[in-house]
């Protein structure tokens, strides 16, 4: 395939760096292959960025997958001088939205496609943007450290748009971000926020923070969760990959459509009743599910 014909369509970005993460992108890309019952469209294509592509080989027969080996040294610069590991979504986004012209959905790796991607491709290609799932405000008590650290605050960007920080602002999950052609240029202005607020409190969700404001205030920004399952809570992950490792230890001679076949046999670990009582019986857990239930029913 030319090159240029590549970088003119759709791509789909993973970022799996050690073995875990490479295993869980492989099972995405398994429960992608299912969705499209092994064929995907042509306009699609799959960028993993990893420092394991030999994993990888076996799907490069049925997708059009390119595999960018990304060294320990790069993946190191990327985290910036506080060693923000989220900071190299930012990065990688950057170097994608260098590289081509079509819309670009990149997703963590702990995720499962639940539907095809063309609608996803399709909002991007009207201008629209993606992030996963809109939580909740920053005035909710889970997000209270965020909001007495940068709420209030006034950033005038280099790009010189003005970015105000309100505690009405929605933090969003960004375990899928997704950018048309037009608004690549907003990544920019994400890492320079985000470096700023960085510069004022090291929190763990400051990247999250950055694409939530700047997607909310400068784009129509909208969820995918319904298209795209992340199974990003504590303990879900290691449960996740023993059944990984599973699955292709039982089907790693067999050819990409035996393990596609039988995935559903290799469940997708989601917490137990007991576990989500404990959840819930957080006041701050259950009052930040009730918002943004009630945020759903007043759309």
């Amino acid at each position: 395939m030319k090159i240029e014909a590549v970088r003119k369509e759709n791509r789909l970005v993973f970022l799996a760096m050690g073995e875990v993460y490479a295993r869980q992108a492989i099972y995405a890309l398994l429960s992608l292959l299912k969705v499209y019952r092994i064929k995907l469209p042509r306009s699609l294509h799959v960028v993993v960025y990893t420092d394991t592509p030999a994993l990888f080989s076996q799907l490069q027969e049925v997708i059009s997958l390119e595999l960018v080996y990304l060294s320990n040294e790069k993946f190191s610069s990327w985290k910036g001088d506080k060693q923000q590991l989220f900071r190299t979504k930012i990065r990688l986004l950057q170097e994608m939205s260098n590289a081509g012209q079509g819309s670009i959905v990149y997703a963590d790796t702990d995720i499962i496609f639940y539907k095809k991607v063309d609608k996803l491709f399709s909002w991007l290609n009207k201008g629209n943007t993606l992030l996963h799932t809109k939580e909740a405000t920053l005035s909710t008590e889970g997000f209270q450290t965020y909001c007495d650290s940068f709420c209030g605050r006034q950033f005038t960007l280099a790009s010189e748009r003005s970015i105000d920080i309100l505690d009405s602002h929605y933090m969003w999950n960004a375990g899928v971000i997704g950018l048309p052609r037009s608004k690549f240029s907003l990544v920019d202005d994400v890492l320079e926020l985000n470096d700023r607020l960085l510069a004022i409190n090291d929190l763990r969700l400051v990247e999250q923070l950055a694409f939530s404001v700047v997607l909310a205030v400068s784009s129509s920004l909208r969820e995918c969760h319904d298209v795209i399952f992340h199974y990003c809570w504590n303990g879900g992950k290691d449960k996740m990959d023993e059944q990984i490792k599973q699955l292709l230890r039982d089907y790693s001679s067999d050819g990409v459509g035996a393990p596609v076949k039988h995935l559903d046999k290799y469940k997708v670990y989601y917490p137990s009743t007991k576990e989500k009582l404990v959840y819930f019986s957080n006041p701050r857990n259950f009052v930040a599910m009730l918002k943004r239930k009630l945020s759903y029913l007043l759309k």
